[in-house]
C-alpha cells in the first residue's frame, strides 16, 4: 500500500513541477450534463414508461409475424435484430431486451417450421 501511495506522490510531484514549468493552471472539465453517462438519471421516468409502452404497443401490431412464411419471418427477424442494436445504442436497454425477446420467439416459430 504505501509503494501505491509513494509513486502517486512522485507523480503528482513530476506533474506539478511540469505544469509550474510551463505556466499551466489546472482547470476542471466543463461538460453539459447531456452528454454525460449521468445523464440517464436525470431521464424523466414517466416519460420513458410511456415511450417502452408505446413500443410494446407497436410490438403488439406487428405480431403478425406468426403467420408468416419461413422466408419472411426471416426478414422480419432482421429486421428485429436491427431494431434491438439501434435501442441499445441508444442506452434503451428494456426495449433492446423486449425485442430481443420477441426475436427469440421467432426464432423458435422459425425452428418449428422446419
Amino acid at each position: 500500500m504505501q509503494a501505491t501511495i509513494d509513486e502517486t506522490n512522485r507523480r503528482r510531484d513530476k506533474q506539478m513541477a511540469y505544469n509550474k514549468a510551463h505556466n499551466i493552471t489546472p482547470t476542471a472539465i466543463k461538460k453539459d450534463i447531456s452528454t454525460s453517462a449521468l445523464s440517464a438519471l436525470y431521464k424523466d421516468p414517466e416519460a420513458e414508461k410511456a415511450k417502452v409502452e408505446a413500443a410494446i404497443r407497436e410490438g403488439w401490431k406487428t405480431a403478425d409475424w406468426q403467420t408468416m412464411s419461413a422466408k419472411e419471418l426471416e426478414k422480419a427477424m432482421e429486421k428485429k435484430r436491427r431494431m434491438m442494436l439501434a435501442a441499445a445504442k441508444e442506452l434503451d436497454f428494456v426495449l433492446a431486451a423486449r425485442l430481443r425477446d420477441e426475436m427469440l420467439q421467432m426464432s423458435d416459430k422459425l425452428d418449428t417450421m422446419s
